[in-house]
């Protein structure tokens, strides 16, 4: 009973595993750091004691979408994971 439990949680974290990672690749991937347009990446407006800069909050960087999310890129490099995600999804129906 208990290799039973354990194959079930170790079943669970690979499922959850999945998951996280095709999030990451689906909304976190390819973002990108540059230098901010409005402080020209010093974080500061001007070098006379002006305010940090409301554009970046002070940090000099801002973000921006890189290169675009390709639909295949998840099954592409992690099949695994890949293969696991979609025999949970499709023994749920």
């Amino acid at each position: 009973m208990r290799s039973y439990i354990l194959f079930l949680s170790s079943q669970r974290w690979w499922i959850e595993k999945a998951l996280r990672a095709e999030y990451w690749y689906r909304f976190v991937y390819g973002h990108q750091q540059r230098n901010c347009t409005a402080c020209s990446g010093s974080g500061y407006y001007d070098n006379n004691g002006s305010p940090k800069c409301s554009s970046c909050d002070g940090t000099g960087k801002e973000k921006f979408k890189g290169p675009k999310w390709e639909k295949g890129l998840f099954e592409k490099n992690c099949p695994l994971l890949s293969a696991i995600l979609t025999q949970y999804r499709t023994q749920g129906k």
